[in-house]
């Protein structure tokens, strides 16, 4: 009797143990499912932060070609045609400022453009890593999920399945003790 008490002590030793890791496996699985939550959320705010970036990217993109166009038919303004087109000094002054002040403006234009774009670019890649920790974090869980079924039976009965190989070999040993 104090061999088989000794060894009901040990089987319930080892049942609280299977316990604690199954409530650890679904702990870590619980944690690991807010991960692909977390992710959709930047995936969503990312697509729509980037259906805004294309259309202030449409507008610039609009803006910049119709200044080109603009630029093409009027011609790129030289010093010497500033010169010569110029009444007197003031006038000369006056027109260099202005050329200054459109130029300034043309490169706001093209800033403007580089920057959407590689903002556009910025939030792509976000949202290409948002989706690979969606996909990533989802075959986690399902290999842990996998991992949990081969191991634990749903049972009202049983709640916990043995390890076969440990099993056996604790059989084995306590066969032999025994003879």
């Amino acid at each position: 009797i104090a061999g088989y008490s000794s060894q009901i002590d040990s089987y319930e030793t080892q049942v609280q143990a299977l316990r604690a890791e199954e409530h650890d496996a679904e702990a870590r699985l619980a944690a690991k499912q807010s991960e692909p939550d977390q992710a959709q959320a930047e995936v969503d705010d990312a697509y729509k932060q980037l259906k805004i970036l294309a259309a202030r990217l449409k507008r610039s993109l609009n803006v910049l070609k119709d200044r080109i166009v603009a630029i093409y038919q009027s011609g790129d303004p030289d010093m010497s045609s500033m010169v010569f087109a110029a009444e007197d000094y003031g006038d000369l002054i006056q027109r260099s400022e202005y050329l200054a002040q459109i130029q300034n403006q043309d490169e706001a234009l093209v800033g403007r453009v580089r920057d959407l774009r590689n903002e556009q670019h910025d939030t792509f890649e976000r949202l290409k890593k948002a989706k690979d920790t969606i996909k990533s974090s989802r075959d986690e869980i399902a290999a842990e999920e996998e991992r949990m079924r081969r191991r634990y039976v749903a049972s009202t009965r049983h709640t916990i399945q043995v390890d076969f190989l440990p099993y056996m070999r604790t059989i084995r040993a306590e066969r032999r003790r025994g003879e």
